[in-house]
C-alpha cells in the first residue's frame, strides 16, 4: 500500500473519533491549566491506541506525553486544548453569540481542533510505523 494511500485511508477511517473529540473540547472549554477533562479525554484514546503516557510533565497536572515505539527517530507532535477567557461561542454561528449555559471560555483559536487533529496525526503515524514495520518513536504533546 503506497504511503498516501495508507494515511488517507487511515485518517478517514478514524475521522468520526477526532470529530467527536474535537467537539467535546469545544463544549467543555476548560482554560489553560484547567483543562482536566479534555486531556483525559486525550489520554484514554491515546492509551487505547497503545501510547504510554507520562502525566504531570512540567510539574503542570494537566500537561501529559503520550509516547508509542522503542526506538529509532523520534516523531514529535504538539496538540493544544485549552480554551481562551471571553471567547465563548456558540457552535455554527457565525456572528458572537455566547454558548448557552457556557463559561465564558472558548476556541476562538481552534485549539479544540488543533489537538484533535494532532492526536490523529500521531496515531495514524504509529500506524504506519508498525504496519511497515519501521522504527520510530511517536511522542504527542
Amino acid at each position: 500500500m503506497e504511503r498516501l494511500e495508507f494515511v488517507t485511508s487511515e485518517m478517514a477511517r478514524i475521522a468520526p473519533t477526532y470529530c467527536d473529540l474535537s467537539d467535546a473540547i469545544w463544549q467543555l472549554a476548560e482554560p489553560v491549566y484547567g483543562e482536566v477533562v479534555s486531556a483525559d479525554l486525550h489520554i484514554v484514546q491515546l492509551e487505547r491506541a497503545g501510547f504510554r503516557i507520562g502525566r504531570n510533565v512540567a510539574g503542570i497536572a494537566t500537561a501529559f506525553v503520550a509516547e508509542w515505539g522503542e526506538d529509532g527517530p523520534v516523531i514529535a507532535i504538539l496538540g493544544e486544548y485549552d480554551a481562551l477567557a471571553g471567547l465563548s461561542q456558540e457552535g455554527g454561528s457565525l456572528v458572537p453569540s455566547a454558548a448557552e449555559g457556557a463559561n465564558d471560555n472558548g476556541h476562538g483559536c481552534g485549539h479544540h481542533l488543533l489537538g484533535a487533529a494532532s492526536h490523529a496525526a500521531a496515531i495514524v503515524t504509529a500506524r504506519f510505523l508498525e504496519a511497515t514495520g519501521r522504527s520510530g518513536r511517536v511522542r504527542f504533546y
